[in-house]
């Protein structure tokens, strides 16, 4: 998978510029922007073939979630997304339908936060809130997602220089490695409080692992030089 979608960018770098003049004077590079899942995202275009088109982007996407439970300890949540995408759109019948394939390399974080107001379970204890005081973590999901979907753009199938694209599907990477930490307790510091949150971690880890799977769906629109 990794090699169909390096290949065709690398083609991209090394092919000099009149290679991508189309024919006809028709442009074979374009720049694009959008929103979706992963936020706002700026991409470059380039149409290597007829049914084949390399795209490289970078998104930014900043999301509070709050009412996140993990173990039956509530969470306000903020996901955190900065990211580089490489991909390769193969358009098997040369028209805009598309089917994709890619990367998503970057930041990808889950960041925790939970103030204390009645006595919890940690692990397999119980502590009161002046114990505990809040719980704070971050779910750090892997650097490298492998991305597969599907789409319609028309970048590079209209005579028009404005186009526009939709595109969906799901990144899949390991399982994200999630630390919880106590702050602002009389035992925050206490080896028996810090051994309970890890064993809450390997029981947080279970829900959490639902991440390592991310719906992308993305709609925006693109200029052809």
């Amino acid at each position: 998978m990794f090699k169909h979608v390096i290949i065709p960018l690398l083609s991209l770098a090394l092919l000099p510029a009149t290679a991508l003049a189309g024919d006809e004077g028709e442009g074979r590079i374009a720049g694009a922007f959008g929103g979706g899942t992963t936020g706002v995202t700026l991409e470059v275009k380039a149409k290597l073939r007829s049914t084949l088109v390399a795209r490289s982007g970078v998104s930014w996407l900043n999301f509070e979630l709050n009412g996140e439970e993990l173990d039956d300890i509530t969470y306000d949540s903020q996901i955190d997304i900065n990211t580089l995408s490489m991909a390769a759109d193969y358009h098997p019948f040369k028209n805009p339908w598309m089917m994709s394939v890619g990367l998503y390399m970057g930041k990808r974080e889950l960041s925790l936060n939970s103030r204390i107001t009645d006595n919890v379970v940690i692990g397999g204890q119980t502590f009161t809130p002046g114990e505990v005081g809040e719980i704070v973590g971050v779910a750090a999901m892997d650097d490298i997602a492998t991305f597969i979907g599907l789409g319609w753009d028309n970048t590079f199938y209209t005579k028009k220089k404005w186009s526009y694209f939709i595109r969906g599907g799901i990144t899949v990477s390991g399982s994200p490695n999630i630390e919880l930490t106590s702050v602002g307790g009389t035992l925050s510091n206490n080896p028996a409080l810090i051994s309970e949150l890890e064993v809450e971690e390997a029981s947080a880890q279970e829900d959490i692992d639902e991440y390592k799977f991310y719906p992308i769906l993305e709609a925006g629109a693109s200029y052809r030089f």
